[in-house]
């Protein structure tokens, strides 16, 4: 491949010592590094922000939810039929937000089996 681009980029002292370092100790030119490096990078665009900012807040709010409807049962049991229906409403926007990695996990997925999730409340 002809590379006919040059990217002058400035580093401190400390950060160009650690990546010479790092080159010397993988056995790979600087530059390949650096390319290497930047190919498994992942640019976030405006849309991935808005997105993940907007998956995060829809979490804090179930949280808040989930939060108040134990301390509720706590207080209450006697509240559990009616706050199910509520429950498997969020169990259902989880589903629809599944590819969030944690939501994923084996604990996270398994909360929601009926009664055991009032319990792990």
């Amino acid at each position: 491949m002809n590379r006919k681009r040059l990217l002058t980029v400035r580093f401190s002292e400390e950060d160009y010592a650690r990546i010479v370092e790092k080159a010397q100790l993988a056995g790979r030119p600087l530059s390949v590094l650096v390319r290497d490096a930047l190919g498994r990078v992942k640019t976030w665009t405006a849309q991935d922000r808005d997105s993940f900012r907007e998956r995060t807040l829809t979490l804090a709010r179930i949280g808040t939810a989930l939060g108040d409807m134990a301390r509720t049962l706590r207080q209450n049991p006697g509240s559990a039929p009616v706050l199910l229906p509520e429950i498997e409403e969020f169990q259902e926007i989880l589903k629809e937000m599944e590819d969030l990695t944690f939501l994923k996990s084996k604990f996270a997925l398994g909360i929601f089996e009926g009664q055991d999730f009032l319990i792990r409340l």
